[in-house]
């Protein structure tokens, strides 16, 4: 008798683990995402360098980015 009610209580700390290893995936996936309908020129808004602290790196890709934006319009 002693060995059923171990196998029972084995079974539900199985079902219990496999429940919590899924819980945990789909938390944690969850919090990872971001949703973003649309394409890039409706989201983008044109952003304006600052030549004095940015760096050149910085300017072009906001430079590339704004042109980019330019041409959806």
């Amino acid at each position: 008798m002693k060995t059923n009610r171990s196998k029972k209580r084995r079974k539900r700390l199985k079902t219990l683990a496999a429940f919590g290893i899924l819980l945990a995936i789909l938390t944690f996936c969850e919090g990872c995402t971001t949703v973003l309908n649309g394409d890039f020129c409706d989201l983008y808004q044109p952003i304006y360098p600052d030549y004095e602290k940015d760096t050149a790196e910085t300017i072009r890709q906001i430079d590339a980015n704004n042109i980019l934006f330019l041409k959806c319009r």
